[in-house]
């Protein structure tokens, strides 16, 4: 995958628009409003979103010159009437009493903000925004944050005039009630923030993050439990990155950095997990990191500096994606989310004054129509003769005994055909029990129309046309995988007493041409071929739990014994495929991708963003894209620098089959999100065949000669003005050129097309048609 791609291909571009996310902001529809310069803060009470702004100071010599442009902080409340928004300025503040890095406390129970101005803390109605008491509070303040009865406030004292540190920060622990100081805990030096929160063992613990009065990434954090009426005992954690966000989650603190991808949860007894925002750093791209991670009831809202928005849950798994780069302003930095509404603005841009807000949302996973199939669908083979999805079903064996009982279902084939807005799904045959094996690994030949199915003792072959059975025994292996290479099958066999191993068949008379030694417990096999030449690929699962999972890899020499190289993936290997010059793997039990860059043995590995028991399964490539399913319940489109886009499907996803060129989707829910099993698939666009597909059924395109090594002729009926492309089977288009005539010439060893099959489409105004050549080198 290239370093610097965006992944907006065609399918990817054209769905994303809509639904490539469980939730999505339409920035159309977001209304631009002018507030105060330097919006710093938001939040939402009732019907109303609050901003405060920091004013602006033009030439930062702390002295209200109007004609320069200088502004007063001011506080500024949204609501709506008849649906618009309706912007009214509430307040205005001293000069430069309110610094970019505002952190105020919000008592929603008693509707009391506490506003941290320079030199005391103001209490301040939050409904009528009238002043409550003017210093509560008065000292070098800060932050102040509220924690039931009490507030907690840090005082940072006076500079040291030597170092230019706060050296003499202090915890100021008040009580509303009573308007006293109850306690003072010493804190390290330039302390910026407090956060307070309860343990899993109900236990009450505080965090502290100080940073340094300049550029230099000495950050600390100190963290501990907080005994009543008693002086905390507090562990102080060093930073070597500069922190972008500080905050209470899921019973933990949750620490971002602006130059890193890693995301820090400390929790009270000391333990650190190191999250992801989903991105992957790099050392020529060092900024992967995040802006800023606001909670929102029970979602970690991550905004990356790729202007995304993502969401951490309860399970420390990216749930939700959003770009925001869409839209006009420069740097999003501070947003809001609510049910419906998004507040967003440019935080870093301080003599801005615009702030935009508008609805979101969008469930994509409602966009996806459902049909009913047998239980547990685990594979789609689509076959294009006959424009029909072939779904493969495990089905239930209720006691896992092996046998068919009452109250299972034998595994099952199923067709699946588009009939206007709705789809008709049909059983084609039952298998006996067991004989659909999981994961579902068979082998279609596309030419031919014969599909190659493993299973107990045997592989069978079979007219995918017809829906009937060729061979019941076309091999008498126990293989657990088959996979095509050309006029071969690659047959993936587990040994009882013996190696794992890789055996190659002639398709034509079932003979076993070679063999190849495989690692533990191999799962799937894969032959391609690459710039230089043909290459081999042999997926192992390991033994799960052990992160032994391994690629096996080489060039195939012609009739020779290959020379292979291995690379470990993590651990519960499960998928593979080629594009690009890669092999990519995913590992669900790591929740991984791996890409494996075949000509320079560089493994570039990337976090798939789900966790648990819910990781990767499928991996498929598009263009320049990989694109994953998960039992997340989701499709992941991932780039070099981490998961860049979601399609949310109900449901646990196994395999799926997309169609970019005819913007189709197809998706098999094996599991619902109990983990019981689902009868369903998800599908998005028309499965119905298209005016173009009926039309080519009536004119042939003729494509000669075919097959062929060097130039192909294509001619159709009449002359016309007509646009030809060529396809390969992917769907990546390779060539694109505007003629006039009835016939037009293609150099196929011009555009070094390799072996293979590829697809010529014809549009005029007319019509549009397509055929397939062949190529042989």
């Amino acid at each position: 995958m290239s370093r610097y791609n965006t992944l907006l291909i065609a399918f990817v571009f054209l769905f994303m628009q809509s639904i490539s996310f469980s939730k999505y902001v339409d920035y159309e529809n977001f209304e631009e409003l002018t507030v105060g310069k330097s919006p710093v803060f938001s939040f939402h009470w009732g019907t109303t979103t609050h901003v405060f702004c920091a004013g602006y100071d033009a030439n930062g010599d702390g002295v209200f010159q109007q004609h320069l442009g200088d502004e007063n902080p001011t506080w500024w409340t949204i609501g709506r009437s008849g649906g618009r928004f309706v912007l009214n300025s509430m307040k205005q503040f001293e000069f430069g009493s309110i610094n970019e890095d505002f952190k105020p406390a919000i008592d929603f129970q008693n509707r009391i903000i506490y506003i941290p101005f320079k030199d005391k803390v103001s209490s301040y109605d939050i409904q009528t925004t009238n002043l409550i008491e003017d210093a509560i509070y008065e000292g070098s303040v800060e932050a102040v944050r509220s924690a039931g009865p009490h507030l907690l406030i840090i005082d940072k004292g006076e500079v040291n005039q030597g170092t230019g540190d706060y050296d003499n920060c202090k915890l100021i622990v008040f009580d509303k009630t009573l308007s006293m100081t109850l306690q003072q805990i010493p804190l390290l030096a330039n302390a910026s923030d407090v956060i307070y929160y309860q343990t899993e063992d109900n236990q009450l613990a505080l965090g502290f993050l100080s940073k340094p009065t300049f550029m230099i990434p000495n950050y600390q954090i100190q963290y501990g439990i907080l005994p009543h009426q008693q002086m905390p005992n507090l562990t102080t954690l060093e930073l070597n990155n500069e922190v972008s966000s500080f905050v209470q989650f899921n019973n933990a603190i949750y620490v971002s950095f602006f130059d890193s991808p890693e995301i820090r949860k400390i929790e009270s007894d000391g333990t650190i997990t190191i999250l992801s925002n989903g991105l992957t750093f790099n050392d020529e791209w060092n900024y992967y990191g995040t802006q800023m991670l606001r909670r929102e009831g029970d979602k970690l809202y991550i905004h990356t500096n790729f202007y995304e928005l993502r969401i951490l849950d309860e399970n420390d798994a990216i749930d939700y994606i959003s770009d925001v780069e869409h839209y006009e302003t420069s740097n999003m930095f501070s947003f809001w989310i609510n049910q419906d509404y998004v507040l967003i603005f440019d935080k870093f841009d301080l003599g801005n004054n615009k702030v935009y807000m508008g609805r979101a949302v969008v469930d994509s996973e409602t966009i996806f129509k459902y049909a009913n199939v047998g239980s547990q669908p685990s594979k789609i083979v689509y076959s294009k003769e006959n424009d029909t999805y072939n779904v493969f079903c495990l089905g239930v064996d209720a006691n896992f005994n092996g046998e068919f009982d009452s109250g299972d279902e034998k595994p099952s084939w199923w067709t699946v055909k588009g009939s206007g807005n709705s789809v008709i799904t049909q059983k084609i045959m039952d298998f006996e029990m067991g004989d659909i094996k999981f994961p579902t690994r068979m082998a279609y030949d596309e030419e031919i129309g014969v599909l190659y199915i493993p299973h107990d003792g045997r592989v069978a072959s079979y007219d995918i046309l017809e829906g009937t059975t060729i061979e019941e025994r076309f091999l008498n292996v126990n293989a657990i995988a088959v996979e095509l290479a050309g006029p071969h099958l690659l047959v993936s066999l587990r040994g009882q007493n013996q190696e794992d191993e890789l055996v190659v068949y002639e398709k034509e008379n079932g003979q076993a041409l070679q063999k190849f030694i495989a690692g533990n417990n191999i799962l799937q096999s894969m032959f391609f071929r690459h710039p230089d030449g043909m290459g081999l690929a042999i997926l192992n699962e390991g033994t799960w739990g052990q992160g032994n999972s391994s690629v096996i890899y080489g060039d195939l020499p012609h009739q020779q014994m290959p020379t292979l190289k291995e690379v470990n993936i993590g651990d519960g290997g499960n998928d593979m495929t080629y594009g690009d010059g890669n092999i990519l793997t995913v590992s669900n039990g790591s929740h991984e991708l791996n890409v494996i860059n075949f000509a320079t043995d560089e493994v570039l590995t990337l976090w798939t963003g789900t966790n648990g028991w819910n990781g990767p399964r499928n991996i498929k490539v598009f263009d320049e894209s990989a694109i994953i399913s998960t039992y997340q319940g989701d499709l992941r489109v991932l780039s070099d620098y981490g998961v860049h886009g979601i399609i949310k499907i109900k449901g646990k996803i196994e395999d799926f089959y997309l169609d970019h060129i005819n913007e189709v989707l197809v998706a098999c829910v094996i599991n619902n999100d109990d983990y019981s099993p689902s009868k369903e698939i998800a599908y998005l666009g028309q499965l119905t065949k298209s005016i173009e597909t009926k039309v080519n059924e009536e004119i042939k395109l003729q494509v000669y000669p075919n097959p062929t090594t060097e130039f192909v002729y294509v001619r159709q009926q009449e002359p016309s003005q007509s646009n030809i492309e060529v396809y390969d089977i992917t769907g990546k288009m390779l060539y694109s050129s505007d003629f006039y005539g009835a016939i037009t010439k293609i150099d196929v060893a011009g555009l070094n097309l390799g072996t293979g099959t590829y697809i010529v489409k014809l549009r005029n105004e007319q019509e549009i048609k397509t055929a397939k050549f062949n190529v042989i080198k």
